[in-house]
């Protein structure tokens, strides 16, 4: 298999190899093609991975380089949209002293003494917000589930919405804060389903349903707007 492509014209990433049990593929957001394998898996195996499931791969790739092609440039400039908890919020620069960034009713509100440095400025408020949004829907889900996780991260991921570790600490990037209030619980959901089950087994997926049943909507929305949660 090239290192370069796959199919002869997908951009591949790299393959990713850790302790996990299975074999996905998945697009970054530049529409490249990422591999995740177990360690113990060879590059033959890997190859016929893809070409068993090329027209899906095919498929999506051209739906991951529209996504890529109509990606955002932030400017960080007046009337700009940002998401926060699945809505769309237009920003508002002005002399605001108050704060660095506010969100006032409906809408972003920068101080233009920090034009200079908004990105800094927007990931710092996402990164405060997901701190504390995050463990209270943890906490309770873990209550309904009747699973304790050892604690909980937030990272600057961009390829996972979640991860449990091997010491069951849940793991969630900044800007699943992005997305709406239910496709957040569903990650949780998920991860905390993974304190008891590394797998995705059936008895995984059941036991995530039977907490969460609307999961494949959360799954589809993320696919669908992954591309604007970005700054």
């Amino acid at each position: 298999m090239d290192r370069q492509y796959v199919l002869k014209t997908i951009p591949l990433q790299g393959i990713v190899r850790s302790r996990r049990r299975s074999i996905s593929a998945e697009f970054s957001e530049d529409a490249s093609l990422l591999i995740r394998a177990p360690h113990w898996v060879s590059m033959n195996f890997i190859e016929k991975f893809i070409e068993d499931r090329k027209d899906w791969i095919l498929r999506n790739y051209q739906i991951a380089l529209e996504r890529f092609r109509t990606m955002p440039e932030r400017r960080y400039e007046e009337g700009e949209g940002f998401l926060y908890l699945g809505n769309e919020h237009r920003l508002e620069v002005g002399k605001y002293p108050e704060r660095r960034l506010d969100l006032v009713d409906g809408s972003f509100r920068l101080s233009s003494l920090y034009l200079n440095c908004a990105r800094k400025v927007f990931l710092s408020w996402y990164r405060g917000q997901a701190a504390r949004y995050l463990p209270l829907r943890v906490e309770q889900y873990s209550a309904l589930m009747g699973i304790a996780p050892r604690g909980i991260r937030i990272s600057s991921a961009v390829r996972q919405w979640g991860s449990c570790s091997p010491r069951n600490v849940l793991c969630f990037p900044w800007r699943i804060i992005m997305a709406p209030e239910s496709v957040i619980d569903s990650v949780v959901v998920h991860e905390l389903a993974h304190v008891q089950d590394r797998t995705h087994s059936k008895r995984f997926w059941a036991r995530v349903e039977s907490v969460f049943p609307e999961y494949d909507a959360s799954d589809r929305w993320l696919s669908a707007n992954a591309h604007r949660m970005i700054l």
